[in-house]
């Protein structure tokens, strides 16, 4: 949606004002910062699949301590998504970001050195907290700076960066854990996570954020600089908190008119988690535990990584031609249908 000079107006939201903004350069850059963070979180959190094997080995470990292991991280960002989300209402989505990403990058360059099995699930789940925090923050970013008007396709394209970030962390993986172990694998990828915090510090707060806070100077100023990097026109109207019922709070979720959806996706994500994370935490272990030498293991789960790229560009495209629930429910068939034939395959 492309933007000229806003008609005065008495007041209108924050999403009205950035649909008349429209989508230009700002949101293009701001899609690449975001991007390489969520590159970076899955990185971060699918590292501990590719080290298992080794730590297995270092350690000593049987199934159940390594699944502990791998657990960790993900019982943090448990804790962490609902902590982060609630803190961040109150100290802002930029502020809360920042902070989100210091822990994980710090506590998962510090995994690298666990002297104990003990000290390495602490410093993973202390990783795993702020994860939980970066990924939602990151996602809610993005999502309100975005006009509504394919705000869908560049959504997917934002999470299309995890498919990067997983390429990445399985390439490392191939080229340092069969020379030099675990411990450098995980090294490599709590550093870079610091970068982020240099990366991000430009971006600036959320505007709706700002509005709800009570500080609409500011949020007009931030829409003032988005217009002017899309070489638009900002609206000449006071910018307000957005009108509604409710439906953006926890209770609002329940209401009678969304609830079935509320349901719906979650035991959808659900499902999405426990396969998609079961697979790629576990499979290098498994291919290990079968036989298959390091490089190939990670050859394997390097090819896997990959077929993420095309799958997510092109969900990118079908979800503004066929719609979310279309395009949601032909990838969910496909998933389920191809990950049985994986299982039947693999006996």
């Amino acid at each position: 949606m492309s933007a000229t000079a806003a008609q005065p107006a008495a007041e209108i939201d924050v999403q009205e004002a950035i649909d008349r903004i429209g989508f230009g350069r700002f949101q293009r850059r701001l899609l690449l910062v975001c991007g390489v963070t969520w590159a970076a979180d899955a990185a971060e959190l699918l590292a501990i699949g590719f080290a298992l094997p080794g730590i297995r080995e270092e350690f000593g470990l049987g199934t159940g301590q390594a699944g502990l292991v791998a657990a960790s991280a993900f019982l943090g960002m448990l804790l962490g998504a609902t902590f982060w989300g609630t803190l961040s209402d109150r100290i802002g989505r930029r502020t809360g970001f920042q902070w989100t990403v210091a822990v994980f990058a710090v506590f998962g360059l510090l995994s690298a050195f666990a002297p104990s099995v003990e000290a390495l699930i602490v410093l993973r789940l202390v990783a795993g907290f702020g994860l939980g925090g970066a990924l939602p923050l990151d996602f809610s970013l993005m999502t309100e700076f975005l006009p509504r008007e394919n705000r869908g396709r560049w959504l997917v394209l934002l999470e299309s960066f995890w498919a990067v970030g997983t390429v990445v962390i399985a390439t490392l993986a191939l080229l340092i854990v069969p020379a030099f172990g675990w411990r450098p694998l995980l090294a490599v990828s709590g550093a870079a996570a610091l970068l982020l915090v240099w990366i991000r510090r430009t971006v600036p707060e959320s505007p709706r954020y700002l509005v709800t806070a009570g500080r609409p100077e500011e949020a007009a100023r931030v829409l003032a600089d988005v217009a002017r990097a899309n070489g638009t026109a900002a609206p000449a109207a006071a910018i307000a908190a957005e009108r509604g019922t409710g439906a953006g709070t926890l209770a609002g979720l329940w209401r009678p008119q969304v609830r079935r959806s509320t349901i719906t996706l979650w035991i959808a994500w659900f499902s999405i988690g426990l396969a998609y994370y079961g697979l790629f935490v576990y499979l290098p272990t498994i291919l290990a535990d079968r036989g298959f030498s390091v490089v190939r293991t990670y050859g394997y789960s390097l090819v896997l990584a990959a077929a993420q790229i095309p799958g997510y560009l092109s969900a990118a495209w079908l979800v503004e031609r066929w719609g979310r629930r279309r395009t949601l429910v032909t990838y969910l068939a496909a998933s389920g249908a191809f990950t049985v034939l994986f299982a039947l395959a693999a006996r």
